[in-house]
């Protein structure tokens, strides 16, 4: 029952921030128009098509990639380490329920919140500048993918804001997160058109797993194989959040608070 307070909490004040709300959605607009403009140029120069990816389908990708990559801005991972480093998570720890699963809970609720927005507005955009998707029926299982992609997010953040406990800061972490995200993840370029020696490594990791993954679901081009390492990551993800807090905890009892 916490949890499910918790998640309602983030959602309300998500939802109440309607200046906050409205800002992040039109940049995530901007960055679609631009990103489509260039696609547009190549798909022109090529005959139609950039790879196996025909115009529309970049602009579904891209509509997606963003949905994933903007409700959880990178900075949480900053927001976890002042948490630590101000004492807010030891007085936390005084709640009978998991610290860092209420900080989770509360998390979900406004990303799922902000996604939902700017799946709505963002599908409504790239219908406007492409046409309907083409994927059909993989276009439906792409929400569910990114909300998959969402929760994963959320996890891989709150495991790397965790070494605060230990380094008293994670201001570089979020920084290093957000990179890997825009050039791993598959956020700016679908890593299938990357060289075949770099998409193999960029593929397997979770960065891909947040952007390029439901964004390739949105284009018609995503696999069942992809979603199992998705939840995979998913699995790894959570357990590693949930350890760090709980060796950060054991930490700060040892050292008094």
């Amino acid at each position: 029952m916490a949890y499910l307070t918790a998640f309602l909490t983030g959602a309300r004040r998500t939802l109440a921030a309607r200046g906050d709300l409205s800002t992040q959605v039109g940049m995530m607009l901007l960055v679609i128009l631009a990103l489509s403009s260039v696609w547009h140029a190549a798909a022109v120069a090529h005959g139609g098509h950039v790879g196996a990816y025909t115009f529309g389908e970049l602009v579904w990708y891209i509509t997606f990639a963003e949905a994933c990559t903007v409700p959880v801005p990178a900075r949480v991972i900053e927001d976890i380490g002042e948490e630590i480093g101000s004492g807010e998570i030891a007085v936390a720890m005084l709640r009978p329920a998991s610290v860092v699963g209420i900080r989770m809970a509360i998390d979900t609720g406004a990303a799922l919140a902000r996604q939902w927005c700017c799946l709505l507005a963002g599908g409504a955009f790239a219908w406007l500048l492409a046409g309907p998707p083409s994927a059909g029926a993989a276009t439906v299982q792409a929400v569910g993918v990114a909300f998959l992609a969402l929760l994963l997010s959320i996890a891989l953040q709150h495991a790397l804001g965790g070494i605060a406990f230990w380094l008293n800061d994670a201001r570089s972490t979020w920084f290093l997160f957000q990179k890997l995200i825009l050039i791993g993840g598959g956020v700016l370029i679908p890593l299938n058109l990357l060289p075949h020696a770099v998409a193999s490594i960029f593929i397997p990791l979770p960065f891909a797993a947040i952007a390029y993954v439901p964004g390739s679901f949105a284009a018609g081009h995503g696999s069942w194989g992809l979603v199992i390492g998705q939840l995979c990551w998913l699995i790894v993800g959570f357990g590693t959040a949930f350890l760090v807090f709980a060796r950060g905890e054991r930490r700060l009892e040892v050292l008094g608070g």
